[in-house]
């Protein structure tokens, strides 16, 4: 058994015997997703927390929830994990092709971006704090994977770990989602009226599962299922990528975030190269800003072009300034909780990556090498945010995107690449047809045109696990300051 800190505990529950590991949450990539998730388990089990016949329900198939699930029946707990989707598990990066991830990618600048195996190889700086443990889910890939990849390589390891836990661990996919969600909500008002009395006149109520079949070697859901807690991880909450007018009517609907594209083919499958609007201020619509904008698959090997230009060695004290600054910028939305510090913390962190980008454009050789990243099968890239800073984002995509336009506006347009413009203080106002492109009107007044348009606004919060258990603000407030306390960058399960 590791030794597991009560932080976990604090951090992710939510009511009585309640825990929520997906939304309102800080860190959201898939390492931290099974991190948290091994975190969790591991410190209710180290609090003794179980007796012989306890179960557990964990609400989503995705990456937590399975982890979750693994590790609590590994440790001889009855666990049913289920999910409405017939794709789970993994339903969202199933079968998805055109995207690239890694558990290490986004933990640029600290060195082990390089490499995204885990557990963690001999050669690697963390593979000391592996002792020689291996991870519930690993990453096989040195370098950042196709989400089908890495799905098709988890299933089998599912798999058998369904199949070695003798019944202890199962899996219903395809569930009736409202009744199912009802039973859960109606076992939570029965927790709370056992929590809140001193001598309880009830008992945890068992909570039936509606719909849906076993996961390929799974066995049927517990019958009767009474759940000493319940794990919510069904993920972040819809994706928000429509835009409306003042009256809420739909204006455009854009593809969702984890749907293959043709961003990648040539002239992104168009017959002549497209204009792209990309239209948010966070990760997701840097993201796809750089897809659109450079050649390289990932950030990552735009990062490696600009390294190997570097001649002049400016770039490892661009790494130490960098982290500096998120460092400083964590710590201080840790300690922080009101909205608009945050936002006014996001402004000055993103000035400083401005400055700094400025300063990295002035050398030939890097703005040559940035320059030469930029697409020439693609007229223009226009990313469009609303405030005067880009709001939440991983390191490498803010940088990525910031010395990608500084570079473009010491050129002074002479490169034959695609621009990549960034325009700032505006929303989208109407949207119009010309043909195959669209015609956006902007808050300022200015119109552009487009081929192709991509919207990026982040989770819908009120879609939410949170909201349909009946959670309100309270509930949750506390959690989400304590989940703000950065994961380790390797946590393995204990043996």
């Amino acid at each position: 058994m590791i030794s597991v800190s009560a932080l976990p505990l604090l951090a992710y529950k939510v009511g009585p015997n309640l825990f929520d590991l997906s939304s309102n949450l800080h860190q959201v990539s898939m390492r931290d997703q099974l991190h948290r998730a091994v975190a969790l388990a591991e410190a209710l089990v180290a609090g003794n927390q179980f007796r012989l016949g306890h179960q557990v329900l964990i609400v989503g198939a995705g990456v937590a929830g399975i982890v979750a699930g693994m590790v609590l029946a590994k440790h001889g707990i009855e666990v049913q994990i289920i999910d409405s989707s017939m794709s789970a598990p993994f339903d969202l990066q199933r079968g998805v092709d055109t995207r690239f991830i890694g558990p290490y990618m986004y933990e640029w600048p600290l060195s082990v971006y390089a490499c995204q195996k885990m557990p963690p190889p001999p050669a690697a700086v963390l593979f000391p704090w592996s002792d020689g443990m291996s991870t519930t889910l690993p990453f096989k890939d040195s370098a950042p994977a196709r989400p089908s990849d890495v799905v098709d390589s988890w299933e089998p390891i599912l798999e058998q770990a369904i199949a070695n836990s003798n019944g202890l661990l199962r899996l219903q996919v395809g569930i009736d989602r409202d009744s199912t969600n009802l039973q859960v909500k109606r076992w939570l008002h029965t927790e709370r009226y056992i929590a809140e009395k001193r001598r309880p006149r009830k008992k945890t109520r068992r909570v039936t599962i509606y719909g849906g079949s076993p996961w390929r070697v799974s066995r049927e859901p517990y019958g009767p299922l009474v759940p000493r807690f319940v794990l919510l991880a069904a993920g972040m909450g819809s994706e928000t990528n429509t835009i409306r007018d003042d009256k809420s009517n739909i204006l455009l609907k854009g593809d969702r975030f984890w749907a293959n594209d043709k961003i990648g083919e040539p002239s992104c499958g168009l017959p002549s190269p497209p204009r792209i609007v990309v239209i948010g201020g966070g990760d997701g619509a840097m993201q796809d800003a750089l897809r659109a904008a450079t050649i390289d698959a990932n950030p990552l090997k735009t990062w490696d072009r600009l390294r190997a230009a570097d001649a002049n060695n400016l770039l490892p004290k661009a790494l130490a300034d960098i982290q500096v600054m998120e460092t400083q910028h964590a710590l201080t939305t840790i300690w922080t909780e009101v909205h608009s510090i945050h936002s006014h913390e996001l402004s000055i962190l993103d000035s400083a990556y401005q400055s700094l980008a400025k300063e990295l454009a002035q050398d030939e050789h890097l703005a040559n090498a940035a320059l030469a990243s930029m697409r020439t099968d693609v007229q223009q890239v226009c990313l469009c945010i609303k405030e005067s800073h880009f709001s939440k984002a991983y390191a490498l995509n803010r940088f990525l995107v910031h010395i990608l336009e500084q570079c473009r506006l010491a050129a002074h347009g002479v490169h034959g690449g695609a621009a990549l413009n960034v325009i700032r203080k505006v929303t989208v106002k109407g949207v119009g047809e010309l043909g195959a492109a669209k015609e956006l009107t902007l808050s300022n007044g200015d119109r552009l045109t487009a081929e192709i348009v991509i919207v990026r606004f982040g989770a819908d919060h009120s879609e939410l696990p949170g909201q349909w258990l009946g959670l309100t603000a309270k509930d949750t407030m506390n959690r989400q300051e304590l989940a703000k306390v950065p994961l380790p960058l390797y946590l393995p399960p204990s043996n």
